[in-house]
């Protein structure tokens, strides 16, 4: 039955062409009714209906999005169901971070002579629908609070960048000190933070004589740095001084292929309490290095900041319609992860995110990169520090980094050999 006032909701269906597209047409040979409200899209494989088409399909004013596939063990591309299937629980918990009711997504296997069953999973999501208010009308309706409404304490962005340099008078640079001295005999130089014009900035030590200006703090995207240096000498051995953060995300760029593993030798760096504070880190002792310099310290409040979040969809819609309309779609975020390396950027794809928007229509552009931190967030909150509309990003990475670890058992950046759930072959991934 039509919902309240007649509405009806306009359902977009991917159908993969073996099997549930064919469902679909013996269901219509067989004279099997079920709602029209379904609008198909018919695709090769489910596999290749990417989260940026299902969130362009309801920015566009689609009420809700069905995906169906192969049965699992049938797909005409071995894994392309799979792919799916991982794609699509992840960015239903992250839309319902967002504010958007996860039930607007729904995801099922039909084969070629499940007619009947084509017809019960469209009329089912039909009824579901019906029972939830027009998604546009939800966007319109919604009023964005502003970012001076309750206690935001807990998700404000720290301003690291500003924190006082910490030099030689900090307990841990002897033993630093000492550590760079020893790499430099055994590598083509050591990368580390080095004070200048009273800031600090990435150097390549390659002589002791350098080492005075060594520093530990504020921290810097190193990683960023590395895959550069070798990009530009593939031959060069390096060490590098990193933290946890880094050491994490250093291993997820190998998995990757955008650094060198093997021609890396790591020096890691224990947070003291109040870095660890200052970034919200649950992780902060490096576990992959050579060498660590300090003492170890607890993991910081996480759940505090996830905490933070609002309970009800309509709260958290006006939470991050507060935060985001603050966007002025600088990239700062992007250019400063050392996570984001896909030679096409697709926050730059029109097709995906519309020039001339300020701020970017919600919830395309920050769902978009939130998807692509998925299995990749390293927590460094690189992101939120150079983000001048302070909008706390991570709150989104951080808990869809919780339900890639539930789902899949993937803790990101831990283990060098475990591959990433949402990519079926590391050889497809976009810019590789």
């Amino acid at each position: 039955m039509p919902g309240s006032d007649g509405y009806e909701p306009v359902i977009i269906g991917f159908l993969c062409n073996w099997c549930s597209y064919r469902g679909a047409d013996l269901a219509g040979t067989s004279r099997l009714t079920y709602p029209p409200n379904l609008r198909v899209v018919r695709v090769p494989c489910s596999g290749r209906v990417a989260p940026e088409l299902v969130l362009r399909v309801l920015h566009e004013g689609a009420d809700g999005v069905l995906v169906l596939g192969c049965h699992i063990g049938e797909c005409h591309f071995h894994e392309g169901n799979h792919r799916m299937v991982r794609r699509m629980q992840v960015l239903q918990r992250l839309i319902g971070y967002a504010g958007v009711e996860p039930r607007r997504l729904h995801w099922d296997f039909v084969s070629a002579g499940e007619g009947g069953r084509f017809t019960r999973i469209v009329t089912e999501f039909t009824e579901t629908l019906r029972a939830l208010p027009p998604f546009r009308s939800r966007l319109r309706v919604a009023k964005p609070g502003t970012v001076t409404d309750g206690d935001w304490s807990a998700v404000a962005v720290v301003g690291e960048r500003d924190h006082e340099i910490k030099g030689p008078k900090d307990p841990r640079w002897p033993e630093l000190r000492e550590a760079v001295a020893g790499a430099l005999a055994d590598s083509a130089g050591v990368l580390a933070l080095r004070t200048a014009h009273g800031d600090v900035a990435p150097h390549l030590f390659q002589s002791s004589d350098e080492l005075d200006g060594l520093a530990l703090w504020p921290k810097y995207p190193l990683p960023a740095v590395v895959r550069r240096l070798q990009e530009s000498h593939p031959e060069i051995r390096l060490a590098v001084v990193c933290r946890a953060c880094e050491e994490r995300g250093l291993v997820e760029m190998a998995k990757h292929r955008q650094v060198d593993w093997q021609r890396l030798s790591l020096i890691g760096v224990a947070c003291s309490p109040e870095e660890v504070e200052a970034c919200r880190c649950a992780e902060p002792n490096p576990g992959h290095t050579h060498r660590v310099v300090g003492e170890g310290a607890a993991g910081g409040a996480t759940d505090r900041v996830l905490a933070a979040l609002p309970e009800s969809i309509e709260e958290r819609l006006a939470f991050w319609r507060a935060w985001t309309d603050r966007c002025i779609k600088c990239y700062a975020c992007r250019d400063a992860c050392p996570q984001c390396f896909c030679r096409a950027c697709a926050l730059e794809d029109d097709l995906w995110v519309e020039r001339g928007w300020l701020p970017p229509p919600y919830p395309m552009f920050h769902l978009i990169k939130a998807m692509h931190m998925a299995g990749k967030c390293v927590a460094c909150r690189e992101c939120e520090m150079a983000c001048p509309a302070e909008i706390p990003l991570t709150i989104l990475y951080r808990m869809v980094g919780q339900d890639v670890a539930e789902l899949f058992g993937y803790r990101t950046g831990t283990d060098l050999e475990a591959v990433p759930p949402l990519l079926p072959k590391l050889e497809q991934e976009v810019g590789a």
